[in-house]
C-alpha cells in the first residue's frame, strides 16, 4: 500500500479530473488524524453538496493546522 502522502496526491489529482476517489481512499482517509486527508474529505463532501460534513472537515483541519 502506498504511503498516506502519495495516496493523497493520488486523490486530489482523481478529484481535480472530476473523477470519483475510491472508497478505500476516503476510508483510509477518514481514519488518518493528518490535517490533509482531513482537508481532502471536506473538498468532497463540499463537492457532493454534504455541507455539514464539510463544515466540520475543515474545522477540524484549521484546529490541527491553521495556516
Amino acid at each position: 500500500m502506498p504511503d498516506l502522502a502519495q495516496t493523497l496526491a493520488d486523490a486530489k489529482r482523481l478529484h481535480q479530473q472530476g473523477r470519483p476517489v475510491p472508497a478505500e481512499v476516503l476510508d483510509r482517509c477518514n481514519r488518518d488524524p493528518d490535517p490533509d486527508a482531513r482537508h481532502l474529505l471536506g473538498v468532497v463532501a463540499h463537492h457532493q453538496g454534504r455541507d455539514n460534513r464539510t463544515a466540520e472537515l475543515i474545522a477540524r483541519t484549521l484546529a490541527i493546522r491553521p495556516d
